[in-house]
């Protein structure tokens, strides 16, 4: 039996980035000088998955936009790691993973911005 999560292509695109992400970018920060960014994305990363799967699980609509919307913050958090590390040089910013990040991270905020605003429409 699946959770009603698992069902939710957010959910699973975050779970692809939480392990693209541990296989190509946090190999790289823990090789410069930028391993505390490396750590962070790791736990932003993850807290996007968290939330999504904790709000579905909540029954009061507030309660599920606000998981959401936290699991917003963490995916704008992880695009702001993948910029800061361009800017010190733990990746190259030219680097087509950098490219391959911020377009899964754009993606996985539209389909939240989705998520978000049906929780919002079932409300009216």
């Amino acid at each position: 039996m699946a959770f009603t999560h698992e069902k939710l292509v957010v959910w699973q695109e975050s779970v692809i980035f939480v392990r693209w992400a541990s296989e190509h970018l946090i190999p790289k920060f823990r090789k410069s000088s930028s391993s505390g960014l490396g750590d962070q994305l790791s736990r932003a990363s993850t807290s996007i998955s968290l939330n999504i799967a904790e709000g579905c699980s909540r029954w009061h609509r507030k309660d599920k936009k606000h998981f959401y919307q936290i699991a917003m913050g963490s995916t704008a958090e992880c695009a702001s790691i993948v910029r800061l590390a361009a800017a010190v040089g733990a990746v190259a910013s030219d680097d087509g993973e950098v490219v391959v990040a911020l377009a899964q991270l754009n993606k996985i905020a539209a389909w939240l911005v989705n998520l978000m605003g049906s929780v919002t429409e079932r409300s009216s």
